[in-house]
């Protein structure tokens, strides 16, 4: 049974939080006992790029560039596009995007400056926000926690303005976004959409 719960806890916490969360209490654990022995305790603490990302505070802008950024910071991707083992009873075997999970609330941005298209839910979507950019180009952000949203359609919006929270509504599994690369009304891999934009997921 615990087995489960643990699961559970690190889709809704999110694994990098947990790392985050772990090397805190070692930290306050060993600063602890070095008072307590009354001896000086020095910390260095190496982590290397491909086990934790920094906490970024909620406030400041993920933008990488002037053109296109990430939606999301301190995520893990759990989910990549194209054919899949569906992950639950009723969820489609093509996944149409990028799953980007950094937990539950934390702010998702739009990707690059545009006009917003749509918000609102949407079937398996769940709770969703559509940006229409310059070229035929669409971003969608799905699954965000009902009523987050900090615009409306119509609304003009630049990379990285915070548009919505990280949720699980619609055919969802746990806190994360769904994020969504469109030209021309087809739905087109994520992942070299943005390398090509220089942005790595």
């Amino acid at each position: 049974m615990a087995a489960p719960a643990a699961v559970a806890a690190v889709k809704a916490i999110g694994p990098k939080r947990i790392i985050q969360l772990a090397l805190m209490l070692v930290l306050v654990l060993a600063v602890s006992l070095g008072t307590m022995l009354s001896l000086p305790v020095v910390f260095a603490i190496a982590v290397s790029s491909g086990t934790a990302a920094p906490v970024v505070p909620a406030s400041t802008s993920p933008v990488a560039d002037g053109a296109w950024t990430l939606p999301v910071t301190g995520y893990t991707v759990t989910d990549d596009f194209g054919p899949r083992a569906a992950p639950c009873a009723y969820c489609s075997t093509v996944h149409w995007g990028s799953d980007m999970a950094s937990g539950c609330d934390e702010p998702v941005s739009a990707a690059s400056s545009g006009r917003i298209a749509k918000v609102g839910e949407e079937g398996s979507y769940g709770f969703r926000i559509v940006i229409d950019h310059a070229g035929g180009i669409q971003t969608l952000y799905a699954h965000l926690a009902l009523g987050s949203a900090t615009v409306a359609p119509g609304d003009p919006v630049q990379a990285g303005t915070v548009i919505a929270r990280e949720g699980t509504t619609g055919q969802s599994t746990g806190c994360h976004l769904h994020f969504e690369t469109r030209l021309n009304g087809e739905r087109v891999n994520p992942d070299p959409f943005l390398q090509a934009r220089g942005i790595t997921l």
